[in-house]
């Protein structure tokens, strides 16, 4: 018995002193500086964060489009790899080929502006800054920020967090297609789709029970809890949803086009002041498109775009009318604002030899929209 005595007691001492141990590296480390990474965390089961939608630094993807996909969803598209390759920043390469620009020129848009089913140095950022070169004689570097699917609202995250650091001196803008699909269907830029949101939820750690004594000693001692995961136990953040459309979209509904081109110049505008409160000359880009008169007879491509991408529509003719406001809300802004416009809309004839689909260049549509960029570029600027 006196054996089992003098162990409890030891045990109590023990656990007494470790008690003791623990609270004062607790309190020692409130002096410890936040930059070493001792820091006060109460750790929900969810983390929010600005969606960011740039491709991630030097990453390399490539694709080479199937026959069906060849046949069903594009128009004359040739049948080869096409490469997306990123720099340091994940904006899509070439173009910063310059180490000392006299010139940088920024572009922000969605997969109309990425041109992933183009080859690399055709694409039209890339080819207007070699342009932009020829009649300038400056060195000219361009950057081209563009991501499939993204709004007009996710272009102005990426810009104020990724192209304001590098110092462009012009920055040029073309949306419609998303932002109209988006304000249509979700009502606003600020929704809870999980593509499409400005916001993305994480998951900072699993809630199942196995978690619960650690989150528990997380309230407690949360100093030392982060000093010891930190170094032993780093866990990465997975983002949580994916980027399908859902059938969320698959519901027809009278487009509200006065509300949603209101909302969308609003965007505009928060762009364009943004960009002059940084010094960087904005510029913004119509929409160009070859949309039928009608779906009857309307090629395969063209109804495969719009039911997989776009819209469940009910009045056709609605709808395109309603692409062509945006494209006029683009103008009418850049006129209010006294912005420059590059009219892609109106230069770029709506011709399967030009967009492999109703708006996506293929390689001799993103050579023209590079030489009507440039004109406009050399034209306002130089």
């Amino acid at each position: 018995m006196n054996a089992i005595a003098n162990f409890l007691v030891g045990l109590a001492v023990a656990l007494a002193i470790a008690l003791v141990l623990v609270a004062g590296f607790e309190a020692a480390l409130r002096f410890v500086p936040a930059g070493q990474g001792y820091f006060l965390a109460d750790e929900g089961g969810e983390q929010r964060a600005i969606r960011l939608p740039l491709f991630p630094p030097h990453s390399r993807y490539v694709s080479k489009p199937a026959r069906d996909y060849l046949e069903t969803r594009t128009e004359g598209l040739p049948a080869r790899d096409y490469v997306i390759e990123t720099d340091a920043d994940g904006f899509i390469m070439p173009g910063r080929i310059h180490a000392d620009p006299q010139i940088t020129i920024a572009f922000l848009g969605g997969s109309t502006t990425e041109n992933f089913l183009v080859p690399a140095d055709a694409r039209f950022p890339h080819l207007a800054g070699r342009q932009v070169e020829t009649c300038t004689g400056a060195r000219v570097n361009t950057i081209n920020a563009g991501r499939s699917g993204i709004t007009s609202m996710h272009s102005l995250n990426i810009f104020v967090n990724t192209v304001v650091p590098t110092k462009p001196d012009i920055v040029v803008m073309m949306h419609n297609i998303n932002d109209y699909a988006v304000l249509h269907h979700e009502a606003s830029y600020w929704n809870d789709h999980p593509g499409r949101s400005l916001l993305t939820t994480f998951e900072a750690r699993p809630a199942e029970p196995e978690h619960r004594l650690a989150r528990l000693a997380n309230l407690a001692i949360p100093r030392t809890v982060n000093f010891l995961h930190a170094r032993f136990r780093p866990t990465p953040l997975t983002e949580a949803g994916s980027n399908s459309l859902t059938s969320r979209w698959k519901t027809p509904r009278p487009i509200e086009i006065t509300r949603i081109t209101a909302e969308f110049a609003r965007s505009l505008e928060t762009f364009v002041q943004t960009a002059r409160s940084w010094d960087i000359e904005p510029m913004l880009m119509t929409m160009p498109d070859r949309w039928p008169e009608t779906l009857d007879g309307a090629s395969s491509t063209t109804q495969d775009f719009i039911d997989r991408k776009v819209f469940a529509i009910d009045d056709y003719s609605v709808f395109t009318s309603g692409f062509d406001a945006m494209n006029l809300t683009i103008r009418q802004t850049a006129a209010e604002l006294n912005v420059p416009v590059i009219d892609l809309a109106a230069k770029i004839p709506p011709s399967p030899d030009l967009m492999f689909d109703p708006i996506h260049f293929n390689e001799p549509g993103s050579r023209l929209a590079a030489k009507v960029i440039a004109e406009v570029v050399c034209g306002k600027f130089y």
